[in-house]
């Protein structure tokens, strides 16, 4: 074809350096595509590592910005925002703990009723719960410190192998995950708050522990590459109340920041703002196609 096109063009040239500069025209038409394509095949290892942030959320665009928008939804105690937040790995703990943690409704019929229509709109199947059963244990027969230690450590070993069979066979299920977080919070804050004076399973359930903490602003977060890490400070605070905003107002170290159930009950009060700092922790994440993602952070 390029031979044609050559002859064409010297059937009409009327001069020969015409000829030639038509030619050479034709020739550089051809090269560009492809000098033009070779930088790119150059800094291809280069931009790959910032396409995904290019594309991300702008809750997730750098590091940054995820973990102050983990810490505000933890703060806040929104359970789908938190969700969000994390890599697909902490996605199935964090599902994990909550539908298990259904449990604690069966004692009561209406939010029963109320979560069986929840489950039911997101094409849940209760039934899969049947095959995670609970890792609860009674310690209080247990006096021995050695023997206490062994339980909880076998404990720990039947919710791990759990974690790991509902990442594998229960997360990938398409289900709208964070939709169905967001609509059962409710159901079991209520449930909690129903039990506060109480010995029930919900007062050491799914509510306390996502409400045990808050989280002050994250600090010296550093990348590298498709990682970040940095550090971050927990914060003790009653579940009952809202911690105020001055990290300066806390109690003095060795004084208890949680009252038992027990106090709570009896000690209806005027609440005062209680806290406790605990040291600096690590948490890590990973830049995904959606963004930067929380992979690991304390207390969780």
């Amino acid at each position: 074809m390029e031979s044609t096109s050559n002859k064409a063009l010297t059937r009409t040239a009327p001069h020969s350096m015409s000829l030639k500069l038509i030619h050479i025209a034709v020739s550089l038409a051809f090269m560009l595509p492809l000098s033009s394509t070779t930088p790119c095949r150059s800094q291809e290892s280069d931009t790959a590592s910032s396409r995904s942030s290019t594309n991300a959320d702008i809750r997730f665009y750098t590091p940054q910005a995820t973990v102050t928008h983990w810490v505000q939804s933890v703060n806040k105690r929104n359970w789908r925002e938190e969700y969000n937040c994390y890599t697909g790995t902490q996605q199935a703990n964090f599902t994990y703990k909550v539908m298990v943690s259904t449990r604690e409704l069966s004692d009561s019929q209406d939010l029963t009723i109320e979560l069986s229509r929840t489950l039911q709109s997101y094409s849940f199947a209760s039934k899969l719960l049947d095959e995670f059963p609970s890792t609860r244990m009674d310690l209080s027969n247990l006096h021995d410190p050695k023997s206490k230690q062994s339980a909880i450590e076998e404990q720990n070993e039947k919710r791990q192998e759990q974690l790991i069979r509902w990442e594998r066979e229960i997360q990938p299920l398409d289900i709208d995950w964070a939709g169905m977080i967001e609509d059962l919070q409710p159901l079991m804050i209520q449930n909690y708050q129903r039990h506060e004076l109480d010995i029930h399973p919900s007062q050491t359930g799914i509510a306390h522990h996502l409400h045990y903490h808050r989280f002050d602003p994250p600090s010296s977060i550093k990348v590298v590459g498709n990682r970040a890490e940095g550090t971050i400070i927990a914060v003790v605070c009653d579940p009952d109340i809202m911690v105020d905003k001055d990290a300066d107002e806390r109690e003095p170290k060795g004084l208890k920041a949680i009252s038992s159930w027990l106090d709570r009950g009896i000690q209806k009060l005027p609440f005062r703002e209680r806290r406790v700092k605990r040291s600096p922790e690590k948490l890590s994440l990973v830049r995904e196609v959606e963004g930067w993602k929380i992979d690991s952070v304390p207390y969780r």
